[in-house]
């Protein structure tokens, strides 16, 4: 019965490090999305539109 609790353990320690690698994934993908979105905005800042017709 100790052997079911220890494999139980392994799975279940596994299945956690994986969801932290997935989440730890999915956060420096936000991440490098906002920088992105950030920097489109201070370009788009920048550049001068010629509004006279």
């Amino acid at each position: 019965m100790y052997s079911l609790y220890k494999n139980n353990d392994i799975l279940v320690e596994f299945l956690f490090r994986n969801e932290i690698k997935v989440l730890q994934e999915y956060k420096e993908k936000a991440h490098r999305e906002l920088s992105r979105v950030r920097d489109e905005q201070k370009t788009f800042g920048k550049i001068k539109v010629n509004t006279e017709l």
